[in-house]
């Protein structure tokens, strides 16, 4: 899950003990069994942050390593798609919708819920409302007349023909890289 946290000042150390439990109300699962990866801090005061399930990503982790794999970047799937400012991504791919917000912000769904999620978090964020959305699609068409009630331009792109993935940022400094601490690359791979 990625969201924003806004905590008192204090050391890094004490901050990532502390985030999952100010988050606790937000996440299905203990405190203590969370980690966290840390992303930007916003103008406002408060950071963005990835929390996930702990035994989940050292398994990952030594699955990887198992293969001989040792990446440099881990990153949600939404946070890979290409992404310009005052734009929202989507990228539709085998039912599932990758939708990127900002710089360290999106979230994923699956195609039916798509524009209920859209729609909600325009309701809520009334002064975050891009001036376009860029969508690829492929083997998924979006309803584009369910979508003009959103009232922003929407790009359709062939997901085919045009790359939708932010290579050039997945290169030199993923949005938020899920590997810190323990985790973080030892060696470029």
């Amino acid at each position: 899950t990625m969201t924003s946290v806004l905590l008192p000042k204090m050391r890094l150390s004490e901050k990532l003990l502390a985030i999952p439990f100010a988050l606790e109300e937000q996440i299905a699962s203990d405190p203590e069994d969370m980690g966290v990866a840390l992303g930007e801090d916003r103008a406002d005061g408060s950071t963005i942050v990835a929390i996930y399930d702990k035994n989940n990503f050292e398994a990952c982790v030594q699955a990887w390593q198992a293969a001989n794999l040792f990446p440099r970047a881990v990153l949600p799937d939404f946070l890979s798609i290409a992404w310009e400012l005052n734009t929202w991504s989507i990228v539709l791919h085998h039912k599932m919708a990758w939708v990127r917000t900002d710089v360290q912000q999106g979230f994923s769904v699956d195609v039916n819920n798509l524009f209920l999620m859209l729609k909600m978090l325009l309701e809520k964020n009334k002064n975050f409302k891009p001036n376009r959305i860029i969508c690829w699609q492929n083997n998924v068409i979006l309803d584009v007349a369910q979508f003009e009630k959103l009232s922003v331009p929407i790009e359709l792109r062939d997901a085919t023909r045009d790359s939708f993935f932010d290579v050039k940022g997945l290169f030199s400094k993923p949005a938020l890289n899920l590997l810190q601490g323990k985790y973080r690359a030892k060696a470029p791979s």
